[in-house]
Order: C-alpha cells, then structure tokens, then sequence
C-alpha cells in the first residue's frame, strides 16, 4: 500500500536504471564507445545510481530493523 506520488518516484528509479544501462553501453570501456557524454551528462548519470544506492541500501536497513522490532515484541 504504497501512495501513489511514492509509486511515481519508484517508476522514475525504474527509468533510471534503464538510462544508466543505456548509458554504460554507449559511453563506457566495455564496448567500442559510441558516446562521450559531456561532464554535466556524465555528473547527473553518477549521482542518479549514488541517490538509487543510497535508497536501496537505507531501504533495506529500515526493513531489517523493522524485522528486528517484530522479533522482539
């Protein structure tokens, strides 16, 4: 039951993952590179996946905690 201005957030972490994906197949060294992007497309691209990282990561603490607090009731 999440609210639904919370499931537009999440669907934006879906396209972002998608354009990250894009992105590391067009413009890194693990294929010929077809695109250079410029730095501010580059800093925008680096600080998405640390901003999706760091919700990942604290999303998951907070269900481990949660988990820990019903264990203890």
């Amino acid at each position: 039951s999440i609210e639904s201005y919370l499931k537009s957030i999440l669907q934006g972490f879906q396209a972002q993952v998608g354009g990250l994906y894009e992105l590391a197949n067009k413009a890194s060294d693990r294929h010929a590179r077809r695109y250079n992007p410029a730095k501010h497309h580059a800093k925008l691209a680096v600080n998405c996946a640390v901003t999706l990282c760091e919700f990942l990561l604290e999303s998951y603490q907070y269900q481990q905690d949660l988990a820990k607090k019903r264990i203890a009731r």
